[in-house]
């Protein structure tokens, strides 16, 4: 007998990480979205709070000391080369302690990094910004302990070559796909790709994204594209294809917060963690907050449930003679209302096939309406102010299985 397929992701913990020159705002405004499905942990980091870029080509200390020695020795020689070769020796053992310091910054940071999952728990994911690409990639890489299973970079600050081939060959990382970010106005990174000669382990891979041989780098044109390279395997919560990295476009984007917003953690991010197409899903949440907000006579709505309960998607899935199959909506909630009626009992005594028929038929047709009602409350919920209370289990709405599965159990409940 066909069964739905309720594919959902194991709860696990999500890491993010800021950039430099920041206290990360833009963790605290996702961080009720992300905290309804993740243990989420976002971490915080001082050491280049203020005057970052400095920081990192002259260190914490020589920030504050080398621009006075500077000025002291050209008051002091009059000779150009004599100030350029004093500058010079000076400015190398500074260089020095800024790597150390970005070394230690590594150590610190993959240390954090390994005590948030318990043991026996699946790999974090990651979500980094900035510099923050820069500390977890390069943790990965030193860190025998530390794995991630997805990695989300924006204004990633690697270079493009960067060794993701040693990272994916490494069973211990359990590193699965990496979705890169790439922002065609993205100044900061275009810096930091100019820069790459002089601050070792720093390039331009979030402006002009990775290239490198022996890994598979596959691009998508825009930030919702389905990836026509990959043949997702959605039963597994994977939708990018095992060791890959993709570097995906957003044309009008620049280095700042504005990419890192609710709504880009919803459409983007949250899809691509669950393992499930973005832009299969941005079609879902939209046709449901369309039909919620039609009137319920109108032709509109008609057309529009007409439309939602013939649509099929990567998780309306079920078992059929042991083959896990795509099926329109309309079937997949049928089977959701079958499964729960059948474990309440609700169907015996109820007279003849037909009968039965009709009260399923009833279920499920109530059962898709309460289904874009929870996506569009949830939906909305994502955009607006934390308020507590109840916000946790209505933002669960978002994940499209969790929707149906909450609603066929409300209606024949």
């Amino acid at each position: 007998m066909p069964r739905p397929a309720i594919i959902l992701p194991p709860r696990r913990v999500v890491i993010t990480v800021h950039g430099l020159n920041t206290v990360g705002k833009w963790q605290e405004d996702v961080r009720h979205i992300l905290e309804a499905y993740f243990d989420y942990r976002a971490i915080k980091y001082e050491h280049y709070r203020w005057l970052g870029f400095l920081r990192q080509v002259l260190g914490p200390y020589s920030v504050f000391l080398l621009p006075l020695a500077v000025g002291t020795i050209l008051a002091m020689s009059p000779r150009w080369w004599e100030s350029t070769l004093l500058v010079g020796i000076l400015v190398l053992p500074a260089a020095w302690e800024a790597a150390r310091y970005r070394s230690r910054t590594v150590d610190s940071f993959a240390e954090e990094c390994d005590r948030l999952p318990r043991k026996g728990e699946p790999p974090p994911f990651l979500i980094a910004h900035s510099l923050g690409t820069y500390l977890s990639a390069h943790a990965l890489k030193r860190s025998g302990d530390l794995k991630f299973e997805k990695m989300i970079l924006i204004g990633c600050v690697l270079p493009r070559s960067f060794d993701w081939k040693a990272i994916f060959d490494d069973p211990r990382k359990g590193l699965h796909c990496v979705r890169n970010e790439v922002g065609w106005k993205d100044s900061v990174v275009w810096l930091a790709g100019t820069a790459g000669s002089l601050l070792p382990g720093f390039g331009g891979a979030g402006r002009w994204g990775f290239r490198r041989r022996g890994i598979t780098i596959h691009s998508i044109d825009t930030p919702h594209g389905a990836c026509g390279q990959c043949a997702p395997d959605v039963s597994a919560n994977q939708v990018w294809a095992g060791g890959t990295v993709h570097n995906v476009a957003l044309k009008e984007f620049d280095h700042g917060a504005r990419r890192m917003t609710r709504s880009h953690c919803v459409e983007v991010w949250l899809p691509f963690l669950w393992g499930i197409d973005s832009s299969g899903y941005m079609e879902f949440v939209r046709d449901c907050i369309e039909a919620a907000h039609a009137d319920p006579i109108s032709e509109r709505a008609v057309m529009k449930e007409r439309q939602i309960r013939k649509a099929s998607w990567d998780w309306t899935l079920m078992e059929i003679n042991g083959v896990v199959q795509k099926v329109p909506f309309e079937d997949y909630m049928r089977a959701l209302v079958e499964r729960e009626a059948t474990a309440r009992n609700l169907v015996i005594g109820v007279r003849g096939p037909q009968h039965v028929t009709q009260l399923i038929d009833g279920w499920c047709d109530r059962a898709i309406r309460m289904t874009w009602e929870l996506v569009k409350e949830a939906r909305e919920l994502a955009d607006g102010t934390p308020r507590g209370g109840r916000e946790k289990a209505i933002m669960e709405a978002l994940h499209p299985v969790v929707a149906a599965c909450r609603a066929a159990a409300a209606v024949v409940g």
